[in-house]
C-alpha cells in the first residue's frame, strides 16, 4: 500500500480533498476526517511538555503494576507446583 503524503500546508492549492485522497487510496472519506480530527485535537499536547511528563508517569506506573502481576504469578504457581507435589499419588 502506498504512503499517504503529508501536505506542509493544509491551505496550499496543491492540497486534495478529503474525497480526492479517498479515491486516490480506496479508503472512506469518513475515516480520513476522523484521522484529521484526531490529529488536530492531539497537535497541541505533542507540543506540551506536560503530556510528556503525563506519560512517563503512566509508564512507571504501568512498569509497577507489571512488576507486581508478574510477582504474583510467580507465587500462584509455586503454590500450584507444591499443591500438585502434596496432593499427586505417590
Amino acid at each position: 500500500m502506498e504512503s499517504i503524503p503529508i501536505s506542509p500546508c493544509v491551505g496550499c492549492p496543491a492540497h486534495l480533498s478529503a474525497s480526492q485522497i479517498a479515491s486516490k487510496y480506496g479508503i472512506y472519506t469518513n475515516v480520513i476526517s476522523r484521522w484529521r480530527d484526531q490529529a488536530l485535537a492531539a497537535l497541541p499536547g505533542a507540543f506540551n511538555d506536560q503530556a510528556a511528563t503525563d506519560q512517563a508517569a503512566k509508564e512507571v506506573a504501568w512498569e509497577k503494576e507489571r512488576e507486581e502481576l508478574y510477582a504474583e504469578i510467580g507465587k500462584l504457581s509455586t503454590q500450584l507446583a507444591w499443591m500438585k507435589k502434596m496432593w499427586s499419588p505417590a
